[in-house]
């Protein structure tokens, strides 16, 4: 059963840690919150959902002026290209228990959260008074760095402190935030690519020692091939395509940086979606070089770091 704010705040309170409850209309974004906690002397902070090519999920909490370098810190992960990126929004409901805009590092109290890499910015360590929503946008809770430690302990969590804005070290030490995975994911990741590889060695083994047995399923495999011709010809024009492109990437920074897309005028989606369709164009060369998701990785950090906040 999903956790709700009433039985988070509860919890909190059995815990004996010390908060304090805000109550405000809800808010999409940092700016927004701000318009009702400005005055306080918390640390405001900003999140960012993210998965990997594993699918693996993260959870960044960072000090709202923090700039969260994603190229960076994929590699700093160790997690294979193109590293990490925006999880889909869908997931802030069916993982986090959340919907748009209350993204929280209190999420991980949720039991379909137990996977998910928690990682908070080193510079809210030690801070008195760091205000997160609880589960809700229209709420805000004060709430300490030990308080959050003790609340994570409480999860059989460990806190990882991060310099998010570091830069990944030369040589052997890029992966220097490899240990924080779950050795458990990497175990698995390993056995399924050994578990492949073994199964395609037996294949090419089996084709070898008998090949007239694997006559009639090359044949057919041609004629497969012969069948799919036609549909190859209907394919989706380029242009299209990165337009649809763009409007997946604006998507996923409106996401990121906890914007409802609804509540922006329609000539603001096309001004953003126009300008990353120009910066996909302009990225064609890495496409055809690099692969379709390196150049896509590419226009979401252009993007997050001209509309991103």
């Amino acid at each position: 059963m999903a956790v709700t704010p009433a039985i988070l705040l509860a919890k909190l309170q059995g815990l004996d840690i010390p908060t304090e409850v805000i109550s405000h209309p809800a808010v999409l974004t940092v700016e927004e919150a701000n318009k009702y906690t400005g005055d306080d002397p918390g640390v405001c902070v900003k999140n960012l959902f993210l998965k990997d090519k594993k699918n693996r999920l993260f959870l960044v909490t960072a000090e709202a002026s923090t700039k969260v370098d994603l190229k960076a810190l994929g590699i700093r992960l160790g997690v294979p290209k193109p590293g990490v990126r925006m999880a889909p929004s869908e997931l802030l409901e069916s993982v986090l228990g959340v919907p748009l805009g209350s993204v929280t590092p209190l999420a991980v109290v949720q039991p379909t959260a137990a996977s998910i890499v928690l990682l908070l910015d080193q510079k809210l360590k030690g801070q008195d008074r760091i205000l997160v929503h609880p589960l809700t946008n229209d709420k805000t809770v004060a709430i300490s760095s030990d308080g959050l430690e003790a609340f994570l302990r409480s999860l059989q969590r460990e806190a990882h402190y991060v310099d998010l804005e570091a830069q990944p070290a030369a040589g052997a030490g890029q992966a220097d935030l490899r240990h924080i995975l779950p050795d458990s994911n990497i175990e698995t990741a390993e056995k399924q690519a050994e578990s492949t590889s073994e199964s395609q060695s037996s294949s090419s083994a089996s084709t070898t020692l008998n090949p007239a047995a694997n006559m009639p399923i090359k044949a057919k495999s041609a004629k497969a091939k012969e069948a799919k011709q036609p549909a190859k010809a209907e394919s989706v024009s380029p242009s299209l395509s990165m337009q649809d492109l763009a409007a997946s990437i604006v998507h996923q920074v409106l996401q990121g940086a906890g914007i409802d897309a609804e509540t922006l005028l329609p000539e603001t989606i096309k001004k953003l979606s126009d300008a990353v369709f120009l910066q996909l164009n302009s990225l064609q060369n890495t496409a055809c070089s690099n692969g379709y998701k390196a150049a896509k990785h590419e226009v979401a950090e252009y993007c997050m770091k001209t509309f991103g906040s």
